[in-house]
C-alpha cells in the first residue's frame, strides 16, 4: 500500500490533465544508484557530482541498458532521489560495502575520511507493465547511472587534475608502461558532472554495490 504522501511525489509527475495515479495503478521499488566509493574503473565521484544526481533524477526515466535510442526502452521513472550520508558506518555497512570493493583497503580510507554517501533513487513502474515482474522476481536486480559530465579527472594524491603540471602521477585505469604504472595514482576522482539522462537496469554496472534494494538490504544500509 502505498501512502498519501507517496502518491503526491510520483503525481507531480503526471501528465498535464491526466487523472492522478492510485496505488492500484503502479508499484514502487528502491535503487541505490551510486556511491562515493571506488567504481569498477577505478574512480570515485566527487561529491558535487553526487549532490548534482540527486538533485536531477527526479523525474527521469528508468530505462534498460542505456538504449537511447530506443523509447520503448523506457520502462518507469525515478520520482524521488536523496543523498544519504554516514559520516560514522557501523562495521555492519562497512562489510556490505566492502564485500563487492574492487580495493577494500582504498574503500575502507575513503570510509575512515568521508564516511559514505549513498544515491538511492525511488524509483515507479506501471503495475501492469511485464518489469513488475521482473523486478518482483529478481530477473532484473543491477543498475547503472546515464548522465552527461565534462570527465573532469582529479588525483586523489595532488587534488590537482592530472594534467596539470604540478601532477606527476598517471591515471590508474589507463594502459600504462611498467615505468608509468609505478607513477599511477591508487585511483582518481571523477568530477564535472552535469545533468542526469537516465537510470538502468543492466547485467553488471561500473559501480559494485548499484542494484534494487532488497529487504536485507534496507536493514543493514538503513534506508528510508
Amino acid at each position: 500500500m502505498l501512502d498519501q504522501a507517496t502518491l503526491d511525489k510520483i503525481n507531480r509527475y503526471k501528465p498535464v490533465n491526466a487523472p492522478d495515479y492510485s496505488d492500484g495503478d503502479i508499484s514502487t521499488f528502491s535503487i541505490l544508484a551510486s556511491n562515493n566509493l571506488l567504481h569498477s574503473s577505478m574512480f570515485q565521484w566527487d561529491l558535487q557530482s553526487l549532490k548534482t544526481m540527486a538533485n536531477t533524477y527526479p523525474g527521469k526515466p528508468l530505462m534498460l541498458n542505456h538504449d537511447w535510442e530506443n523509447v520503448l526502452n523506457q520502462v518507469g521513472m525515478i520520482y524521488d532521489a536523496k543523498l544519504l550520508h554516514y559520516p560514522n558506518p557501523n562495521p555492519e555497512i562497512r562489510s556490505y560495502y566492502l564485500a563487492t570493493s574492487p580495493n577494500k583497503a582504498i574503500d575502507n580510507a575513503i570510509m575512515d575520511r568521508e564516511g559514505i554517501y549513498q544515491l538511492v533513487c525511488q524509483c515507479m513502474t506501471e503495475t501492469s507493465h511485464p518489469i513488475t515482474n521482473d523486478l518482483n522476481y529478481g530477473r532484473k536486480i543491477y543498475a547503472s547511472i546515464g548522465g552527461l559530465s565534462t570527465g573532469a579527472m582529479t588525483c586523489p594524491l595532488c587534488q590537482t587534475p592530472f594534467e596539470h603540471a604540478d601532477c606527476p602521477h598517471y591515471i590508474p585505469s589507463g594502459p600504462l608502461t611498467s615505468v608509468q604504472q609505478q607513477q599511477a595514482a591508487p585511483y582518481w576522482i571523477r568530477g564535472g558532472y552535469q545533468a542526469t539522462m537516465e537510470l538502468s537496469m543492466v547485467m553488471s554496472g561500473n559501480c559494485p554495490s548499484a542494484k534494487v534494494l532488497n529487504s536485507l538490504d534496507a536493514n543493514k544500509l538503513l534506508l528510508y
